[in-house]
């Protein structure tokens, strides 16, 4: 009886030391993953227009920001935005914000996705997931005065406020120093009294505002320009196009994340080990107790 007592204290002891053990391995291998993803992590946010496709290195890229032992910005994929959807809540109908993507790498053929508003989507390595959707005016301005390349492309208006409070502006900087464009987009609208009245966020009747700001603070008469008319602020004469929408994804590559969560799953494997016999213990003397 005393030997086996010995022996079971012994497996005891061992199962605790090895628990120890396999615990302080889980800390170095977590540590380990700390490096890796602060080394080669590649996180940021990117925004593309409908129709717009993204290359290695584009100028969409600027604020993805790679790890200092990456040599690459990203994993070479490609990444085009298809289409964007954004529809609100109704009493009767649910919301939707998303956005159907085209991925590719390499000669792989490539996949059409639609991405969920905060729901990420993995593409080999990498996740995408959808923050934000806006509309992109495209704007030509061109000077009436002097012979100068014109101005052109689709300007991503900024999104402020929820719902049906949305404004869609932002500013346009003129070659004349001190002097930019203040664009305002509505979606849906109105004329109520001379004055232009947003209506609601329904992709109906767009229309933009636009007027000239100087830099001392003095403002030009507001123009409303909808889409395929133009008009003239002083010497500039503003061109509204087409009207496409964008979406902002977030990107996210980090390959020490799986070293990270197996560093986790070591360490609770470890405590289930180091404290294993002690909970057997007292189950046993539980059960000793309740029959005596």
């Amino acid at each position: 009886s005393s030997d086996v007592c010995s022996s079971d204290l012994s497996r005891d002891n061992r199962l605790r030391r090895f628990g120890f053990l396999v615990l302080h391995i889980s800390i170095l291998v977590c540590i380990i993953g700390g490096i890796v993803s602060a080394g080669f992590r590649m996180s940021g946010h990117l925004i593309l227009t409908e129709g717009q496709r993204l290359a290695d290195r584009h100028e969409v890229y600027p604020k993805i920001v790679k790890g200092p032992f990456r040599k690459e910005p990203h994993d070479r994929f490609e990444l085009e935005l298809v289409d964007a959807q954004f529809e609100l809540a109704t009493k009767w109908t649910p919301g939707k914000i998303a956005a159907s993507i085209r991925l590719s790498e390499g000669s792989a053929a490539p996949i059409d996705a639609e991405i969920d508003f905060n729901y990420p989507f993995k593409f080999n390595k990498t996740t995408f997931t959808l923050r934000e959707i806006g509309y992109a005016p495209q704007i030509r301005v061109r000077s009436n005065r002097r012979r100068m390349a014109p101005l052109e492309g689709f300007i991503a208006l900024k999104v402020w406020g929820y719902n049906e409070e949305r404004k869609h502006y932002d500013f346009l900087p003129l070659p004349q120093p001190g002097r930019r464009l203040s664009l305002t987009l509505y979606p849906s609208h109105e004329m109520r009294d001379g004055e232009v009245v947003k209506t609601s966020e329904d992709l109906s009747n767009p229309v933009l505002l636009v007027f000239q700001e100087v830099m001392n603070g003095t403002k030009s008469a507001t123009e409303v320009i909808a889409p395929g008319d133009s008009a003239t602020i002083g010497e500039w004469d503003i061109h509204f196009g087409e009207l496409r929408q964008w979406a902002a994804f977030q990107v996210v590559h980090d390959p020490g994340y799986g070293i990270v969560c197996a560093s986790f799953w070591l360490a609770i494997i470890a405590l289930g080990l180091r404290y294993t016999p002690d909970i057997t213990d007292w189950i046993k003397e539980v059960r000793h107790h309740g029959t005596d």
